[in-house]
């Protein structure tokens, strides 16, 4: 609630590219799509493994299950999760309007913000904790040029400018997929989502028409379940 009311400014711009690095349980990615993309746009949540990227899509799923159709649709249609570690990889989309991390950095001048400053557009913004153990603070910085940010806060003093590093945004430390790559990835995590939607659907309309779990062999007996299953695990595979 406190990094979304930090983004709030941003609602009324159109077609936002939003970054959600370290997506968790995929609550605040949903909110995202909801809160900072109302007029279109398209939020990224990535997480470093597979297995954190099932939570976050079923998290997601869970979320649009308590929309109209109206916003359930724009929720699924305009987001993806993929596993990728945002520090080390080049986003789809990039460069974003927004970069939220769902951990904090120790500082604004090691390599892994860096990592993330340099996929930010001129002007956008991060909102990520800075900080070690108990002693963080939430900061929200915005991208003045290619090596430049100052420092922002809703209730505060003047903004600070600060400068990056030398030579880090210019580094190797980011490995850039090509367009045809990142596609099939997005590709992949969207039917990846929809199938896992309709197998949900499935058991739980199996579980109101016989009161129980289906079994292993209810969804071997049931043609088109078996197939969405089978398609599952074909696409979660890594």
């Amino acid at each position: 609630v406190v990094q979304l009311s930090l983004m709030e400014d941003l609602v009324e711009e159109p077609n936002l590219s939003v970054f959600d690095v370290g997506c968790s349980t995929g609550f605040l990615t949903a909110m995202l799509v909801q809160i900072i993309c109302p007029n279109g746009g398209t939020v990224v949540g990535v997480d470093r493994n597979q297995d954190a990227v099932d939570v976050a899509v079923k998290g997601i799923i869970e979320v649009s299950r308590y929309l109209g159709k109206e916003k359930q649709t724009r929720l699924l249609e305009n987001v993806v999760v993929l596993p990728l570690d945002g520090t080390k990889c080049w986003g789809p989309k990039a460069p974003y309007d927004l970069v939220r991390t769902g951990f904090a950095f120790q500082s604004a001048d090691c390599e892994q913000f860096e990592a993330l400053f340099s996929q930010l557009k001129i002007g956008g913004r991060m909102v990520t904790p800075i900080g070690k153990g108990t002693d963080q603070q939430l900061k929200v910085f915005e991208k003045l040029s290619k090596n430049d940010f100052t420092e922002i806060s809703p209730r505060f003093l003047g903004p600070q400018k600060l400068s990056t590093p030398a030579g880090l945004v210019q580094s190797n430390i980011l490995v850039k997929k090509s367009d045809e790559e990142l596609k099939a990835d997005i590709e992949r995590e969207k039917k990846l989502q929809n199938t896992k939607i309709q197998l949900d659907d499935w058991k739980a309309k199996f579980m109101e028409e016989h009161g129980r779990t289906p079994s292993r062999q209810d969804l071997v007996n049931d043609s088109n379940a078996l197939k969405l299953f089978q398609t599952f695990a074909k696409l979660n595979r890594p």
